[in-house]
């Protein structure tokens, strides 16, 4: 359970059986624990829990306002004039190209390529005895319905809980800050689940389909069909030469490296003697002496014991809670 900014109060009656009785008197402070609950009240007494406020003292402090830092002063290059060679054309390498050399002689040379022509043979018929389908096969469906069965059995309709009962509660000793509220003071009830029988249908086996299989109807019949089917037949025409004079290649054409030497012309140009610098100037930092106030200890939550009187309320502030019937 978290609080922010208000006193809950909790009576917390029969919640540790069982264990000795500790007797608190009336103002008793305990230090509050995240989840976890004030130790069990024996008398007519509440805890509440209240909020401490935080205990601060005034402090002189010294803050940096500005950082140290740093900045550069660029000091310019200097440049004087140079005279040198420099290529304004660099050596290269061209291919000059000889001519081939051919011969005359005489050669075999192709007037008609290879070819063909088609000649149609006539297909050939005759009586055959073939196996023919009356009724082909096919496949048949057959639903199979779900089965069930009747089953009865005891289900929780309502959980075992706790709820809250708002009291009121009677302020001693207590400081009530501005967001804090002084009458909100609770009692816890337990309530026993609640059970009902119940009788359901449920499956035993899901509908399902079967497929039956029927087998095809044949028989063998008597038929004039094609023994040997029509086809085209090639006849090859071979190819003609004839003997001619022809230019035949003795030395292929190559070709031959020169190379260029590279030209080269005097030029004057200004050159860095000096590269530019930079100057680092350094900035200290700069403080300034101010006036704060610190905290020693910070505002803490404690059960605080007091006087309350029982009565019903409908919600708890601040957070969801069961409504009291």
């Amino acid at each position: 359970m978290k609080v922010h900014g208000f006193v809950v109060a909790l009576t917390l009656v029969g919640l540790v059986a069982g264990l000795g009785a500790v007797e608190y008197k009336q103002n008793d402070e305990v230090p509050f624990v995240e989840g976890k609950e004030p130790p069990q009240s024996t008398d007519t007494l509440c805890w509440c829990l209240v909020t401490k406020p935080p205990v601060m003292k005034q402090v002189t402090k010294q803050v940096l306002v500005r950082p140290a830092t740093f900045y550069y002063e660029v000091t310019p290059a200097v440049y004087e004039d140079k005279t040198e060679q420099v290529m304004v054309e660099p050596e290269k390498t061209v291919l000059v190209t000889v001519p081939a050399v051919f011969k005359t002689e005489k050669v075999r040379r192709l007037v008609a390529e290879e070819s063909y022509r088609l000649e149609n043979v006539p297909p050939v018929m005759g009586t055959v005895e073939e196996t023919v389908v009356v009724k082909p096969a096919y496949t048949e469906n057959v639903v199979v319905p779900a089965q069930y069965k009747t089953v009865t059995e005891r289900v929780e309709t309502s959980p075992a809980r706790v709820e809250w009962r708002k009291v009121d509660c009677k302020e001693k000793g207590v400081i009530i800050h501005r967001r804090e509220s002084k009458d909100d003071c609770y009692n816890m009830v337990n309530v026993p689940a609640q059970y009902q029988t119940v009788t359901k249908q449920v499956l035993v086996s899901e509908a399902k389909t079967e497929t039956r299989q029927i087998p095809a109807v044949t028989e063998v019949r008597k038929v004039t069909k094609v023994t040997k089917p029509a086809e085209t037949k090639k006849v090859v025409i071979p190819a003609k030469y004839e003997m001619v004079d022809q230019q035949v290649l003795v030395t292929p054409a190559t070709t031959e490296k020169k190379t260029i030497p590279a030209r080269f012309e005097t030029v004057t140009k200004k050159v860095m003697v000096t590269p530019p610098g930079k100057k680092k100037v350094e900035l200290p930092a700069k403080y300034e002496t101010i006036t704060m106030e610190e905290m020693v200890s910070p505002a803490t939550l404690v059960w605080r014991k007091t006087d309350c009187v029982e009565k019903k309320y409908k919600s708890f502030p601040g957070m969801d809670a069961p409504v009291v019937k």
